[in-house]
């Protein structure tokens, strides 16, 4: 019969203490038993085939609810796009192979996963008092938890790998291990509230205490984004100051701690873990990279359970529609004006609304509005439209005077005077235009023209076509031929001796660069990547130079030709990293586990061959 889960026992764990108590000599025997094949692998974090359990073993344990209590899943779950979450359960409960691993985005993370089964001394001992036997814990095998949350104590690190076990259908029980063996996992004082946030904050996501709904990618970066806002890390358009953030988040938490759990992230960069979370979800992110943003936000995983996901748009000036102030008009300070735009103020950074009514009027101000009366406040008129202009004719023939026609309007005097002379030039520009002949005429143009060039004679045809565009356009579309008989003759360029570039001084500074970006890739924590031109240039942000400029620098070309790596370069050293990787985990390196590891295709290179026969017989 399968035994029933302890609590928070992985469900790995459990199936160890089946075989245990079952008596099989062999561990396929076992997964006959539970899975109904022996072809199964032991997975501890994501495992599958869970139906399996039900129909082969006398037990009252469905899928979900191993799911959510005895696998990592809901530690992830509040993390992966909706569909995908969904997908996930599903393929774990079914009987089919399927990567969800992959599907949950924790191979393409970049944070390493858990390396060897790890246990808390105490939990132990009064799991021996209490069930007469110690069994492996879930919370315990978190990435990068090594704080019990339950007993505030360093965690131990057991022999058993987590990963890269090298007998794959082997269930190891904690009860069948030597705990004198165990390593203690030491932690800096520097570090301890880091890990000791990360300890508590992924056990509640794990045990689900806040009773995180789905979140979803899109609701997820809104809550950041709200939650920036408050900090003032967005701009008036709802867009993220990285250059203030990065510096920010960095000066929250110790170099060393971001390396050691694979999130160092620098100033100056473009593209790194934390732009992925904060700008339009394209995939999922690990938990531990959410919890730490948390950390830098000064809030915990409670936050996501209460958290407001209205999406972010930042309203200085409150929202539409706004009261239209225009006197003049009938819909005088009712809310009809829907279309504004916030700009910047260059002299303050403040904002300033403008908006635009129907009726012709737009008025601006500089924000924020501090309460409803700035509302109908006007900072400046830009334009007073067709109502504004007719109510004024109006007022004028009525014989008011001007400061009545001032009060009627809501101006001053200056501006009634000003746009008085105004419709008085505008009536009269309208009777002389009703007496001049048509300006279609071919004869006209040329005069305007002939007279433009004698007054500038000294101009060139450039100069001239600047200053008079209507007319040369009219001209050149008409009479190609008159107009180019009719220009100054073409100035000669003059000759310019001087260097437009550097590129003596340009090659030696790229070049130092050079040298220590191809360091940097292949140094860099995470999946190996090979040394091109195009990756150096990209990362340099000299994509172009290194490309197509090579000629004027030789330094660079000569580096690159030394430095970059061929597809056979890269494998070899893909291959060394995975033999000294599989060494160190005390795994034993064979070869068909070499070239697996280091994704090699069949028929290898000679020289791969044997450099793969050499690390083997180390």
């Amino acid at each position: 019969m399968f035994p029933q889960p302890y609590e928070d026992e992985m469900l790995y764990s459990t199936m160890a203490r089946y075989h245990i108590k079952s008596g099989n000599n062999s561990y396929k025997r076992t997964l006959i038993d539970l899975l109904g094949s022996n072809s199964k692998v032991a997975t501890p974090d994501l495992p599958s085939n869970l139906n399996s359990i039900n129909e082969h073993t006398i037990s009252n344990l469905n899928p979900d609810y191993l799911i959510t209590n005895h696998t990592l899943y809901p530690y992830y779950n509040p993390f992966i796009a909706s569909a995908s979450g969904e997908k996930v359960r599903e393929y774990m409960s079914g009987n089919e192979n399927h990567n969800v691993h992959m599907l949950s985005g924790i191979t393409a993370s970049g944070v390493k996963n858990t390396q060897f089964f790890r246990f808390c001394i105490k939990c132990y001992e009064n799991d021996c008092h209490k069930f007469g036997e110690p069994y492996w814990r879930r919370v315990h095998q978190l990435p990068h938890v090594f704080i019990c949350p339950i007993h505030s104590e360093p965690l131990k690190q057991s022999n058993v790998p987590f990963t890269h076990q090298p007998k794959k259908q082997k269930y190891y029980a904690l009860s069948e291990i030597n705990i004198g063996y165990a390593k203690d996992i030491n932690i800096s004082p520097n570090h301890w509230h880091y890990y000791d946030f990360l300890s508590r904050q992924s056990a509640r996501l794990l045990w689900n205490e806040s009773d995180i709904p789905t979140l979803g990618l899109a609701r997820l970066r809104s809550f950041y984004q709200n939650r920036l806002n408050e900090k003032g890390f967005i701009t008036l358009f709802s867009t993220i100051r990285f250059n203030k953030l990065l510096p920010n988040f960095i000066s929250i938490f110790e170099e060393n701690f971001l390396r050691n759990i694979n999130c160092l992230i620098f100033k100056n960069s473009e593209d790194t873990w934390l732009h992925k979370i904060l700008r339009k979800p394209r995939g999922s992110s690990h938990p531990l990279r959410h919890l730490l943003l948390l950390y830098f936000l000064g809030e915990n995983v409670d936050a996501y359970g209460q958290m407001n996901t209205k999406n972010l748009k930042n309203e200085p000036f409150g929202s539409s529609p706004f009261p239209c102030l225009n006197q003049a008009a009938e819909h005088y300070h009712e809310d009809v004006v829907d279309d504004y735009n916030v700009t910047k103020c260059y002299e303050t950074g403040k904002p300033v609304g403008t908006f635009t009514c129907s009726c012709g009027f737009v008025y601006s101000r500089r924000g924020p509005d501090k309460d409803y009366q700035d509302r109908f406040r006007i900072g400046r008129i830009k334009s007073f439209g067709d109502v504004w202009n007719k109510k004024l004719s109006h007022l004028h023939q009525q014989n008011l005077t001007i400061t009545q026609i001032a009060k009627e309007l809501g101006v001053d005097r200056g501006t009634i005077k000003k746009y008085l002379l105004k419709l008085e030039d505008a009536c009269q520009q309208n009777q002389e235009n009703l007496m001049e002949p048509s300006m279609d005429s071919e004869e006209y143009y040329k005069k305007r023209w002939m007279d433009h060039l004698a007054t500038n004679s000294k101009l060139s045809r450039t100069e001239l076509r600047k200053q008079l565009p209507s007319v040369y356009t009219w001209l050149y579309r008409h009479d190609k031929q008159w107009l180019f008989n009719n220009l100054p003759p073409k100035m000669k360029r003059g000759s310019n001796n001087q260097k437009r570039v550097d590129w003596t001084r340009r090659d030696e500074e790229l070049s130092v660069l050079i040298d220590k970006e191809a360091e940097l890739i292949k140094t860099k924590e995470g999946k190996l990547q090979r040394v091109t031109i195009s990756r150096i240039g990209k990362q340099l942000g000299a994509s172009s130079l290194l490309e197509k400029n090579l000629n004027h620098l030789p330094l660079c070309r000569d580096k690159l030709q030394n430095i970059t790596e061929s597809i056979e370069e890269f494998q070899m050293r893909r291959l060394k990293t995975n033999a000294l990787e599989l060494r160190n985990l005390s795994i034993e390196v064979s070869e068909w586990r070499l070239i697996r590891e280091s994704g090699l295709k069949i028929p290898l290179a000679s020289s791969l061959q044997e450099a793969i026969l050499k690390e083997v017989r180390e």
